[in-house]
């Protein structure tokens, strides 16, 4: 915004520079006796064409201005060439004025405009406002100031006025389903103004809601005057004031309007009205008559945001011409400054030669630091033209993060960064469920495994029966052996299989052995002397891990999960005797959940490699409620009765323990780099900085307690959930652009938005198990809203 105040002190002229940022600049210039002396050349021969020349003076046109007066233009003879006289003595008063604004001692003010111009998009023009001290300073036609034309490469100038004094609020914004229009149509008996009205009911009729109050035969003066004071002050309220008819200047009452024949009705009159109209949503008001600039101060002074006046005296078939161009601009969504500059420019160019000076004639006043007033599309196809009507950074934000939500490896790692949020939310809220672990985890680590040679890959039989052996003695229900024993080693076989076969004979537990797929997807089982086929399970660590193993289809040739099968024994262990001699696939359809298996929709999904809706692994839960664990070195040493008093889990799992040969395909493939989720319980536990790796095995565990205990957590896919946000966001940004707040609410709007939502992301994961994802869904917002914070901001005056 830059706002120039000038003044005239005797035979100077005093010019302020300000700019937005308060910075200012001043300049003193000699005031041109010359340019007052054009213009009351050029308002002579403006007045005396309008009222002469043959175009406005035949017998089926009515010759007359809209307003009592002419002001100081005199009739002289008709012999005179008005028309010439009045191009001529325009040509002089623009060329003298825009003289006399090139004075050198301007220069800095002009340098400082240029380079708050250049700041500006070549296409976003620049508003330059304008407050004159002095009233013959406002007669002066300063919208033609030919600044833009003498500086090089900047974006357009436009330039407004603001009145000298201002001191009510400006109006309320009042949110509306369709714009509000109240007309008031003047009447004196010799000018028809239905031609406004009809112009106006024309071309905004179909976008706004349009209301007339006008004198009529038979209606008294007061009646009439009641009349429009009642609709100006109704409660629904109204967002422009249209008056077509009479008026002038009054310094002491703001201006009147002649309402009906001989009959005119000043400002002040009406001004408690006005202030109820504005508080009510009253933005703009155009004044389509004569002199009106006293007015147009009256009405910003009131509070109304933007107010558009003729200056001079204007004539009826001019004023109807530079209406329906006003209105065919305003109809199209466009400012009132928009409109009213593509009016005159239409004059200007289209019709200089019939109508000339009509031009310089219009004028749009303005409350500071306020919007421009536009009308707003109504209706749901009007929302739904400017919803698919995207802005180019709109297509490219959206394609983008589409692209992106398609891809799983962000799916993974934006995963991840969401799941250790949650680990930190539930710590900071005390939403930890007091449950403790039904798993009891061996890991044969690094130092249990110096006993037996460190062994590439395989593991060692012997040491795998001793640790079979001592879990016996403990009589558990469950035990699990993550390792697959495809390959025949006679000797230790046997050993192994003694030790199976006594635990067996001795205990109720049920041992399940692993199975997996090598790297051409072919299955590998566990020899068939160790373990039961049907209770064999599948140890694929399907997408490492953040995602749940889900059971096979019933036609689908997969076995169940070793973590699924191992919670199904646990469970079915309380009232099922002899276990081994069960069928999972029997015991599975007692004990069967919908969310085990994936559904219709999270099957369609894996076609294009997505897992919509499929259950995540749920590291933001501390470790100690999955499992508890132990060395396999140290559960040797321990003796059978000491680990009955530490260790009550019921089933127990022995696993590799993040050695680096540990893996079936490669060596190191059982450690997986560790998630957010995991480490954080880990630093809490271990009060390090670091966290060690996670063990294949120990996802197990975490699918072991999700089956265990039947609270799946679904993910909301990001892809979902960014268009649902695209449409939300669009939605917001259609409702700024109808209301333009601060910038300041729009960045305020989305940081709270964005906390709000991702305070209810995390609860909801809390509570009902529903992973919303927070990083892609607000980021579409923030693309589609941060820009109306600077447009709103250029926008500003």
């Amino acid at each position: 915004m830059l706002q120039l105040y000038i003044q005239k002190i005797e035979q100077l002229c005093l010019f302020e520079l300000t700019s937005e940022q308060g910075q200012r600049q001043t300049a003193q210039i000699p005031f041109e006796t010359i340019i007052i002396e054009d213009y009351q050349e050029w308002h002579r021969a403006y007045i005396n064409f309008y009222q002469t020349h043959s175009l406005f003076n035949s017998e089926d046109i009515d010759p007359k201005f809209r307003g009592k007066s002419v002001g100081s233009g005199s009739l002289t003879p008709s012999a005179t060439d008005w028309k010439s006289r009045l191009f001529n003595t325009e040509s002089r008063l623009i060329n003298d004025f825009n003289q006399w604004l090139r004075h050198q001692k301007l220069y800095e003010i002009r340098v400082e405009i240029a380079k708050v111009c250049r700041q500006y998009a070549s296409n976003h023009p620049m508003n330059l406002f304008l407050i004159c001290g002095s009233p013959e300073l406002e007669k002066l036609p300063w919208e033609s100031w030919e600044i833009g034309d003498e500086l090089a490469n900047v974006a357009p100038i436009y330039i407004s006025r603001i009145p000298n004094n201002i001191t009510a609020p400006p109006s309320a914004i009042v949110q509306r389903s369709r714009p509000r229009i109240l007309a008031i149509i003047g009447q004196d008996g010799r000018l028809n103004f239905q031609q406004d009205l009809l112009a106006l009911q024309k071309q905004l009729k179909p976008i706004a809601t349009v209301k007339t109050v006008g004198w009529k035969p038979g209606k008294s003066a007061s009646e009439l005057e009641t009349e429009i004071k009642q609709a100006i002050i109704d409660e629904k309220g109204w967002d422009v004031l249209f008056f077509a008819g009479h008026s002038n200047e009054t310094p002491i009452t703001g201006g009147e309007l002649g309402i009906a024949p001989g009959e005119f009705l000043q400002i002040q009159d009406i001004s408690s009205q006005l202030e109820k109209a504005k508080k009510n949503g009253l933005q703009f008001a155009l004044f389509n008559s004569c002199n009106g600039l006293k007015i147009a101060e009256s009405l910003i002074n009131l509070g109304l945001k933007q107010v558009a006046v003729m200056r001079e005296p204007i004539h009826n078939q001019v004023a109807q011409e530079f209406l329906l161009q006003f209105l065919q601009n305003l109809a199209q969504y466009k400012t009132v400054q928009e409109s009213l500059i593509s009016a005159c420019n239409f004059l200007k160019v289209e019709k200089s030669f019939t109508y000339p000076s009509a031009h310089l004639i219009p004028s749009l006043f303005c409350y500071p630091h306020t919007q421009w007033f536009q009308l707003q599309p109504s209706g749901w196809r009007e929302l739904l033209k400017q919803f698919f009507r995207p802005k180019w950074y709109e297509i490219v934000a959206l394609a983008t993060l589409s692209i992106l939500s398609w891809q799983v490896p962000v799916q993974y790692q934006l995963l991840e960064q969401r799941v250790g949020v949650q680990a930190l939310y539930r710590d900071i809220t005390g939403q930890i469920s007091p449950t403790q672990s039904s798993l009891l985890l061996v890991k044969i680590d690094d130092e249990s495994l110096i006993e037996v040679g460190f062994p590439d890959p395989l593991i060692n039989r012997k040491y795998l029966a001793q640790l079979i052996d001592h879990a016996a003695q403990l009589n558990r229900d469950v035990v699990g052996v993550d390792y697959v024993l495809t390959t025949v080693e006679p000797e230790e076989d046997q050993v192994l299989k003694t030790s199976l076969d006594t635990a067996i004979k001795n205990s109720k537990s049920l041992y399940i052995f692993a199975t997996s797929r090598n790297v051409n997807d072919r299955r590998l089982w566990t020899l068939t002397q160790f373990a039961d086929k049907n209770w064999q399970g599948d140890t694929r660590i399907w997408e490492n891990g953040r995602y749940m193993t889900l059971l096979p289809l019933p036609n689908e040739e997969r076995p169940f999960p070793l973590s699924y099968l191992l919670a199904l024994a646990y469970t079915s262990s309380q009232s099922q005797p002899n276990l081994q001699q069960q069928n999972p696939v029997q015991l599975t359809e007692n004990l069967f959940y919908n969310w085990m298996r994936p559904s219709v929709l999270t099957m369609m999904s894996y076609h294009f490699y997505q897992y919509w809706l499929h259950p995540i692994v749920d590291f933001s839960i501390p470790v100690e409620q999955v499992f508890d664990s132990i060395s396999a070195k140290e559960f040797l040493e321990t003796s059978p009765e000491k680990l009955q008093q530490q260790y009550q889990q019921p089933v127990i799992m022995i696993i590799p323990g993040g050695y680096s040969n540990a893996g079936l395909n490669k060596a190191g493939e059982d450690n997986l780099p560790p998630p957010p989720g995991f480490c954080y319980w880990q630093r809490q536990l271990n009060s390090q900085p670091t966290c060690r790796v996670l063990l294949g095995g120990e996802i197990h565990a975490f699918l072991f307690h999700h089956f265990l205990n039947q609270k799946p957590i679904i993910s909301v896919p990001d892809l979902w959930l960014l268009w649902f946000f695209v449409v939300m966001g669009k939605g917001v940004a259609l409702m700024i652009e109808r209301s333009q707040p601060n910038p300041k609410k729009i960045v305020l709007l989305l940081i709270g938005g964005t906390l709000i939502y991702g305070i209810i992301s995390l609860q909801m994961y809390a509570s009902i198990q529903i992973l919303l994802p927070v990083i892609i869904p607000t980021a579409i917002l923030w693309i589609y809203l941060f820009p109306y914070k600077t447009y709103t901001s250029k926008s500003n005056y």
